[in-house]
């Protein structure tokens, strides 16, 4: 399993999936795919989970995938479809093919400024907004601007980070993973169609995947804001039957 340097897991979490696989016969160690000592050829198959670091490693990360496609390393999910799944901009593909994204803009760093948001803003009639890097995770680097309803200028929040439907801790939007917000298992239809949307079709088939959808207060619709395909926590704390699907799909995937 390659994971991040100097990453922690919950020892629930890991403890169990440690159970579970090795019930099915099958034994994992997680190591930090930074590390240049480890013949990853040795192992069935790499497992990328919580790799976040590659955020700012991001040519040695390409280069660590490369070596992997050449050596004849079995990756889940696979390289091409991480380095895909990388950069923001994938929700344009996924919007080509009519899936129905959030609203966005994709803007060139050396571009930005708060006049040409705003500008941006008013023409498409938002009044929050979002602005995250192209190569991001755990939303570092994420900022939020609202708009003042009096001046009309679009003022700066502090640096923010997101992360099932889940309710934030009190004067808090954000969901992360690490603060254990309080989720409900919800599975309206309408979700579960849109998720299995997403899913198929993505440039090819993934080993796992988590699609994030934002409802849309004015128009009472949910759009999808991201598709994870790198890192992996799918909240087995809130559901923990997932936990016994994702086993069941790495057990398939091994033998297959």
């Amino acid at each position: 399993m390659a994971t991040s340097e100097g990453l922690h897991y919950e020892e629930d979490e890991l403890e169990n999936m440690m159970k579970m696989l090795a019930s099915r016969g099958v034994f994992f160690t997680a190591i930090p795919w930074e590390d240049l000592d480890v013949c990853w050829e040795q192992y069935d198959l790499v497992l990328l989970n919580r790799v976040w670091s590659y955020t700012g490693k991001q040519e040695q990360f390409r280069h660590w995938l490369r070596q992997l496609e050449v050596k004849g390393v079995k990756v889940e999910n696979s390289p091409k479809l991480i380095r895909w799944n990388m950069e923001k901009s994938y929700l344009l593909d996924l919007a080509k093919s009519g899936l129905s994204i959030i609203d966005n803009i994709m803007v060139k760093s050396d571009q930005l400024t708060l006049n040409i948001v705003s500008d941006y803003a008013k023409t498409r009639g938002w009044k929050d907004i979002v602005i995250k890097p192209s190569v991001g995770s755990s939303s570092i680097l994420c900022y939020r601007l609202t708009q003042d309803p009096k001046s009309g200028i679009y003022l700066s929040d502090e640096e923010i980070d997101f992360k099932v439907i889940g309710h934030p801790h009190e004067e808090d939007f954000r969901l992360r993973d690490s603060a254990r917000v309080p989720a409900d298992i919800v599975t309206p239809k309408k979700l579960i169609l849109m998720a299995e949307e997403a899913i198929s079709i993505l440039p090819e088939p993934a080993l796992y995947a988590r699609v994030d959808m934002i409802l849309n207060p004015s128009t009472n619709k949910y759009h999808v804001s991201e598709v994870e395909l790198i890192d992996c926590i799918l909240y087995f704390y809130t559901a923990p039957q997932g936990l016994e699907m994702f086993v069941d799909a790495i057990v398939r995937r091994l033998e297959g």
